[in-house]
């Protein structure tokens, strides 16, 4: 009987262990745009191996006008517009000119930038990203 115990034990522990626990995808963060009060490329994001990443734009002081631009590179010179969704709707879009989050699929290209544009006015921009491996590149 004892016996029979700890197998089961050892059983039900085995099942605990091995049972998928809530999606934890590895992440890599990167500073987009630095509190900038100008027009630029900013840094690019590294996405090989990555389906998705999630941006946020943020303002301080003015605030300032802008357009963000969302683009992706095969080739880290040359990019070209992508589709991205903001958080908590179900347009597509590939510029913005306001602070918010959004959803960019990545998958197939090698680099991920945030272009600043149309700045006028004061205060800084500060983007965002979160690369996110695993799980979907849709981005509903």
């Amino acid at each position: 009987m004892v016996a029979r115990c700890r197998f089961l034990l050892v059983v039900l522990a085995v099942l605990v262990l091995a049972w998928p626990s809530s999606a934890q995808y590895p992440t890599s963060s990167v500073i987009l745009q630095s509190a900038v009060s100008a027009n630029g490329n900013g840094s690019n994001a590294a996405a090989t191996g990555f389906p998705l990443i999630g941006v946020q734009a943020t303002t301080s002081g003015g605030p300032p006008t802008f357009t963000l631009n969302f683009e992706v590179s095969i080739d880290g010179s040359t990019f070209v517009a992508t589709l991205c969704r903001p958080v908590g709707s179900t347009a597509q879009v590939t510029t913005s000119t306001a602070t918010g989050e959004w959803r960019c699929p990545v998958a197939g290209a090698r680099f991920f930038r945030a272009r600043v544009s149309g700045y006028a006015g004061s205060g800084t921009i500060t983007v965002l990203g979160v690369l996110i491996a695993g799980g979907s590149n849709q981005v509903d």
